[in-house]
């Protein structure tokens, strides 16, 4: 027996991924996603939807130094009570701390 291929509804990815039918919609517009049309139904091939998460995967230090980046904007700018700013400061020294080199 051949190996046949699953696919998935829009509606499927979307609750795989605990998003909405739209995203899902605008990924397959923008041509993130790959699908196929069927008459009026969409399908996304399972290895197509295992590709597209794969590539989408971020590494720990894309996240930290972005929100070290951010973090450090911010206190850069801040005008407030010196105790929030010194939280500031500690949120970025554990974001520097758990970060991927």
């Amino acid at each position: 027996m051949a190996n046949v291929e699953k696919y998935l509804s829009r509606n499927d990815v979307a609750k795989r991924l605990s998003v909405s039918t739209i995203t899902v919609g605008r990924w397959l517009k923008s041509g993130k996603l790959t699908g196929y049309k069927f008459g009026d139904s969409v399908r996304i091939r399972k290895s197509d939807l295992d590709k597209f998460i794969a590539e989408n995967r971020i590494k720990s230090s894309e996240f930290s130094e972005d929100k070290t980046k951010k973090l450090l904007d911010l206190a850069g700018k801040w005008i407030g009570p010196k105790e929030e700013y010194y939280k500031i400061l500690e949120s970025i020294k554990e974001s520097q701390k758990n970060a991927e080199f």
